[in-house]
């Protein structure tokens, strides 16, 4: 589906690997998380110009089975470190990753080839109240 000249829209059924099938090896998926810290948030607010006013969050501890979970647990934690996850493909591993302050359900190994991981991240200071 075309909603403008040259602009795509995802329908449900699309494949998340297309570009990875489209530019083959020369495609690398990067993955950036962190271990602690903040992280912008959104909520709704009448008063803002566009119903929603951004604000700091704290991150909240690795969820169980999460990759930030595992960078801990391995004793990674303390500096930043860039993992290369393509030699982990077919084998357990860790199930989630954090999107802001969620958590989101993913094979990490299968999902990036890197990662990655800060120890601690804070908002850019963008939001009101950061």
């Amino acid at each position: 589906m075309t909603a403008l000249p040259d602009v795509a829209l995802r329908l449900p059924g699309d494949d998340p690997a297309r570009l990875a099938q489209e530019f083959g090896d020369d495609y690398v998926a990067i993955g950036l998380t962190a271990l602690a810290g903040s992280t912008p948030g959104l909520a709704l607010d009448e008063a803002e110009r566009h119903g929603s006013a951004l604000h700091t969050e704290p991150l909240g501890a690795p969820a169980p089975g999460s990759i930030e979970r595992a960078v801990a647990a391995a004793g990674l934690g303390g500096e930043p470190v860039l993992l290369d996850l393509r030699p982990a493909r077919g084998v357990p591993g860790p199930t989630g990753i954090r999107h802001a302050t969620t958590h989101v359900p993913v094979d990490v190994s299968t999902g990036y080839d890197a990662l990655y991981c800060l120890p601690h991240q804070e908002s850019a200071g963008c939001a009101a109240g950061s």
